[in-house]
Order: structure tokens, then sequence, then C-alpha cells
């Protein structure tokens, strides 16, 4: 956060407006651009959910009104950091440039002020950055498998729980592998994850919202759960309609339907009971 600032600060006091012009390409619709930028944004502001994953592990007497600020406050702090790194970079070097040169944000800093040690630092604090979100994607992941293979929608020795640590030793351990496996590919995969990461999003949260409506209680308002359906649903179709700009290619149709058979095969392992057995505690 320190490096975040550092940067935010030098850059705005160096840069200039100018940089920015044009605001939208020359010859192409804004609009466009907007709506082709607004097909990723759900994979990126993901990480408020995670309030809910780890919820388990707050401490004894924790007031779980908290839980609904910690969601907020994790929305307001990723659209805020989205919006300041890409005002900054755009402000400090002309933004036309960095797109057609694929200019990294360190290196747009790097030649505006003429120093490589500010690139060093920006690549410092990208570094801390990502052992932050792999931490908190990590311990996220690893407790969604716990909790569904404790339900046994999955094979349960996903559920199963350290003698030890008290940590879900299974889930941690596939999920480590599956890290270390999507890594080998290196850029080359960075593009299908989060195009299909996106639809993912748009899944959940429609499933979320449409639960919520189903099972909602008599006078409980559902005006923002049918809102969150049209707005995920729109999501969905932006990824999957063929007509639509910026839709799955072949690429992310192969990652989204390898994706969707791992997730068959977890399912199709799960222990088979009558409709009407209840789900055992645990």
């Amino acid at each position: 956060l320190a490096t975040f600032a550092i940067f935010t600060l030098l850059g705005f006091a160096k840069g200039s407006s100018a940089n920015m012009q044009p605001l939208f390409a020359p010859g192409r619709s804004a609009l466009l651009g907007v709506f082709l930028v607004l097909q990723i944004v759900p994979y990126f502001m993901t990480g408020f959910e995670s309030v809910a994953k780890g919820s388990e592990e707050a401490k004894p007497g924790f007031d779980p009104r908290n839980f609904t600020t910690a969601i907020y406050a994790s929305l307001f702090a990723g659209f805020l950091f989205y919006v300041i790194i890409i005002a900054v970079v755009t402000y400090v070097y002309p933004w036309q440039e960095i797109v057609s040169g694929h200019v990294r944000t360190e290196v747009a800093f790097e030649r505006a002020f003429g120093s490589h040690a500010i690139a060093q630092l920006i690549l410092f604090g990208a570094f801390l950055s990502l052992l932050k979100i792999f931490n908190g994607n990590f311990v996220a992941s690893t407790r969604m498998l716990y909790a569904i293979g404790r339900r046994d929608l999955v094979h349960p020795s996903l559920g199963r729980v350290h003698a030890a640590f008290g940590t879900p030793v299974v889930a941690i351990s596939l999920m480590a592998a599956f890290t270390v496996a999507a890594a080998m590919f290196g850029d080359a995969i960075l593009v299908p994850i989060t195009e299909v990461g996106s639809l993912a999003v748009g899944v959940g949260w429609l499933s979320a919202c449409a639960a919520y409506i189903a099972r909602r209680q008599s006078g409980e308002s559902a005006a923002m759960a049918y809102l969150g359906v049209a707005v995920s649903a729109a999501i969905v179709l932006m990824k999957v309609v063929p007509a639509v700009p910026g839709s799955f290619t072949a690429a992310e149709w192969t990652a989204f339907v390898a994706w969707s058979a791992l997730g068959l095969v977890f399912w199709l392992a799960r222990p088979r009971r009558n409709s009407n057995s209840p789900v055992p505690a645990r």
C-alpha cells in the first residue's frame, strides 16, 4: 500500500492531463470501448465474496453485521484502486503509446521520470501485491472446496481437516497442485482465465440472486436480487453470444469446457444418497 501511494503521488505530480487525451480511441465507438471493459470488470472486482468464504474463521463474538461492512469496504477499495491505477498511468505517460507499444506500467514511469529506481519500486510493490492476492485467493478457494466437500457436493475428502492444525489439508493440497500447474502456462493462460472467470462470476452472482429470490421469506425485499439477476444475466450473455463484441473465442471456450469438465468429475465423485436422506451433520 505504501509503494502504491508513493508512485501514485509521484505520477500525479509529474504527469500531465494532456497524456490522457483523447479519452477514447479515435474512430472507435466510446460506448463499445466501455462495453468491452465491462465484460472483464466482474473478474477483477471479485474478492468481496471471500468475506463469506472465510466467515467461519471469525473470532468468537464477532458481530455478523460487520461482514456486510467488510463486503462493501472491499468493493469500494477495489473500485478506487483500479480507477486510481488507470488514471495515474495514463496521466504520467500517453495512453496511446502504452496501448500500441504494449508498455508496462513500470516502463511508463521509468520513461517519464528517467529513473530505473522508480520502476524497481513499482515492481516491488507489484510483487507484494501478488503475494497478497495469492494469499487471499488461496484461502478463499480452499475454504470453498472445504465447504462443498463437507456438504458432500463433491467427494467428501475435500472436507477433511488436518488432525493437528485444523486446516482443510486435502483442499489445500489440491489447490496448490492446480496453482503450480496453471503457473506452467505463463502469460498464455491469463486472457482465457480472465474471460472465463468473468463468465463464472456472472453465473455465480446469477445463481446466488436467483436462490435468494426463490428462498426468501414473505415480506423480505428482493429488489436488489432482481437487479442482480438482470446484471449477471447480461454478463453471461455478453460472453456466450457470438454476435457480441468481446465474446468467447476458441481459446476461451476450450478453457471453459475443460474447467466445466473438471467440475463435473468432482460432482460425479460425490457420495450418492437417497433424495430423502438428510445431509449428515459434521
